[in-house]
């Protein structure tokens, strides 16, 4: 079993509190909160195994929106 995943009550929260942030915030953000230091392909291999996407629109499309990009989470 990995890192996040034992930490996973406590890491599943702080992605769905943040979820237009990138995978070095989440990684800074977990040293942070938790003292987890992990790679980033440490948090994008956990959140897929979690069924977790975080998908960032295209500018383009955003022209109906303001303030840029946004990503979704699923769950």
């Amino acid at each position: 079993m990995g890192i996040l995943e034992q930490h996973r009550q406590a890491v599943i929260p702080i992605i769905e509190e943040h979820p237009d942030f990138y995978l070095w915030q989440y990684q800074e953000l977990l040293r942070e909160r938790l003292g987890i230091d992990v790679s980033t392909v440490t948090i994008h291999n956990f959140l897929k195994k979690q069924g977790m996407t975080l998908k960032k629109d295209l500018p383009q499309c955003e022209s109906q929106r303001r303030g840029g990009a946004k990503r979704t989470i699923s769950l």
